[in-house]
């Protein structure tokens, strides 16, 4: 593909293309926030001294009536991990997008003809045991370290896919996932 781009001058990329894309971005986008929040409040209403603990922070750092923005997300680390946990034990999409392999390849000692269908198991990746203590357990402070920072270095904690072909909206659904959890916890109590 490289060699290609290298040769060429000019690009294939359309107007269809990119409406493709943004209409990918929308209805992918919208199902998986909305599953991904659907999930974030059922964990909230399920493990009250969490939701507790997520309110204090957010009441401590915002109060009630200021509406969170993207800067705030580094000041409420218990609400960043309790998302990325909620990511990682309920995946919005556990199978990523089907690829092909574009030449033979040796993969763990299996040989992977070219042109072979290839599906990541991505739900297995952030259970596996062999990457998180208790994988089954539902645990939010995993994603803290001793000081309470969010920290997120795990390489299993692929919830978006990971490299080069990982899910094009990563950023702006964290970002909405944070901006509507947050809100919602300011003004409702789950149970």
């Amino acid at each position: 593909m490289n060699k290609f781009r290298r040769k060429s001058r000019y690009t294939s990329f359309s107007f269809d293309h990119l409406s493709s894309i943004v209409q990918d971005l929308f209805i992918a986008g919208t199902e998986t926030i909305s599953t991904s929040l659907n999930w974030a409040i059922i964990y909230a209403a399920k493990y009250s001294e969490y939701q507790d603990k997520l309110i204090n922070e957010i009441d401590g750092v915002l109060g009630k009536e200021k509406l969170p923005t993207e800067s705030d997300r580094s000041k409420l680390n218990f609400v960043q991990a309790f998302l990325n946990e909620t990511m990682r034990i309920v995946s919005a999409g556990p199978i990523l997008v089907p690829r092909s392999t574009t030449k033979d390849i040796v993969f763990r000692g299996f040989k992977i003809p070219e042109n072979t269908f290839i599906m990541a198991n991505i739900w297995s990746c952030m259970r596996d045991p062999h990457y998180w203590s208790e994988p089954n357990e539902f645990r939010p402070e995993r994603f803290l370290d001793k000081y309470g920072n969010f920290v997120c270095k795990n390489p299993a904690m692929v919830p978006f896919g990971i490299g080069k072909r990982a899910c094009i909206g990563e950023s702006i659904a964290r970002l909405q996932m944070f901006l509507i959890f947050t809100s919602l916890l300011q003004k409702f109590h789950f149970s």
